[in-house]
């Protein structure tokens, strides 16, 4: 009896698996097409009457429905209106998603090291994929996120995180490819509620860039030894290890002293930069180009820096950035906020940033900058299928309502908490 209770339980087996097959397979063959919506590609093109259309994961035609080929495959069409607009995935940078839960609950933070020099530490394996948070920021058509650490001087290393999967090893798309730096300020600003808001010289500026200089110079020292001579230092080896895989060096900084001072004194690295933060970036272009350096400009939605500056310079700032031919993309400090990420783009739109600039700035230029854009960040044949739906302007917060997402062809959840609540409460109220 036992003997024919086993034959029973992997006949039923190899049965199950015989007939997902033809499934997989059908899924795989499939070409999955959305026609008669308006497609922005991420790149300047648009197609008021358009058609993407994928297979396998990846995008096998982006351009006006009329000169769609005719598939010979078995098609399966996907309908969502014919005003809908399509846009590639938004990307986050500079955010500590995944790493942060309950601002009041400690426990739950874990973005912030202890130490200055802190190469080693790695946002990867810290990332939380099931936080509550994803789903909100998700939602809103955000569909990658570069995830830092933060604390120190040095503060480790970023990885970039699909916004889906059950936990870090599914989630990742770029493992350890951005080294963050916190460049000192030079002047330290009192906090909003300080009797005395006047600024104040950092007396210990000269001795916290003395401490990242020469971090760097030892452990630059330190890899060129030949391995048999190196003594053991956990710093020094997680920094070789990250040059020769060709990471970025991001550097955190805002006033165009510092941004200058940090340029200058790292450029014997020899090493991709970017500046995050750049509030005075466009003050400094010509050393921003001399040196090929991008920008995450982090502060569309900021309040001016010193009293004399127009109110509206945050603002106007990307438009800015643009009109100087700097390379920038768009970002928010923290991590629910991300949600917000396409309202700064439309912010930066309203004080004259062009509309697919500012796409650009958030989608295929991010992709770019954080070194995913081999198979993300705008819509062209051959690119993963990362997209989103909109029934509105994307960019607008009256009109934008995301009412799609597909990543890698799939199609992604945009539930969240935050509607459970809402259509917990209908209920309760008798208002559904």
């Amino acid at each position: 009896m036992q003997s024919f209770y086993w034959y029973k339980m992997v006949g039923a087996l190899l049965a199950g698996y015989l007939l997902t097959c033809p499934f997989a397979a059908s899924a795989q063959d499939t070409t999955f097409v959305l026609r008669d919506v308006t497609i922005y590609t991420g790149t300047g093109e648009r197609y008021p009457r358009g058609t993407i259309a994928w297979r396998g994961g990846t995008i096998v035609y982006v351009g006006p429905a009329e000169r769609a080929p005719q598939w010979t495959e078995p098609v399966q069409f996907i309908s969502y209106g014919k005003d809908a607009r399509v846009y590639p995935a938004l990307i986050a940078p500079n955010t500590y998603l995944g790493l942060r839960e309950y601002e009041q609950v400690r426990a739950t933070n874990d973005y912030r090291e202890l130490g200055e020099i802190n190469p080693h530490i790695r946002s990867l394996i810290a990332y939380n994929a099931e936080s509550d948070v994803v789903p909100t920021v998700r939602s809103n058509g955000v569909l990658y996120a570069q995830v830092v650490p933060a604390g120190g001087l040095v503060s480790g290393m970023s990885s970039v995180f699909a916004l889906t999967g059950h936990n870090w090893e599914e989630a990742v798309v770029a493992a350890d490819n951005g080294l963050h730096v916190r460049w000192p300020s030079q002047v330290s600003r009192p906090l909003w509620w300080s009797s005395d808001p006047t600024p104040k010289p950092n007396k210990k500026y000269d001795q916290q860039r003395r401490k990242i200089i020469e971090f760097f110079q030892q452990a630059d020292a330190w890899c060129r030894l030949p391995k048999n001579q190196r003594t053991q230092n956990t710093p020094f080896l997680a920094f070789c290890n990250f040059r020769s895989h060709d990471g970025k060096l991001f550097i955190h900084a805002d006033r165009a002293p510092e941004i200058k001072d940090a340029l200058q004194s790292l450029a014997f690295l020899h090493m991709p930069m970017i500046i995050v933060g750049g509030k005075d970036a466009w003050m400094v272009a010509d050393l921003l180009k001399q040196h090929r350096v991008s920008v995450v400009y982090l502060h569309t939605h900021s309040l001016p820096e010193m009293p004399e500056d127009p109110v509206r310079l945050p603002f106007h700032t990307p438009k800015i950035l643009d009109s100087l031919d700097i390379d920038f993309c768009l970002g928010l400090q923290g991590f629910w906020e991300q949600r917000n990420l396409p309202f700064i783009a439309g912010q930066a739109i309203a004080d004259g940033l062009d509309y697919d600039k500012a796409l650009r700035a958030v989608t295929s230029n991010t992709a770019r900058i954080l070194g995913i854009d081999h198979f993300t960040g705008s819509l062209k044949k051959g690119l993963s299928a990362d997209f989103i739906i909109s029934s509105g302007d994307l960019f607008d917060m009256k009109s934008s309502t995301v009412i799609g997402a597909y990543l890698r062809g799939k199609p992604v959840s945009l539930d969240d908490k935050h509607k459970q609540l809402w259509r917990t409460y209908l209920k309760k109220y008798g208002l559904n």
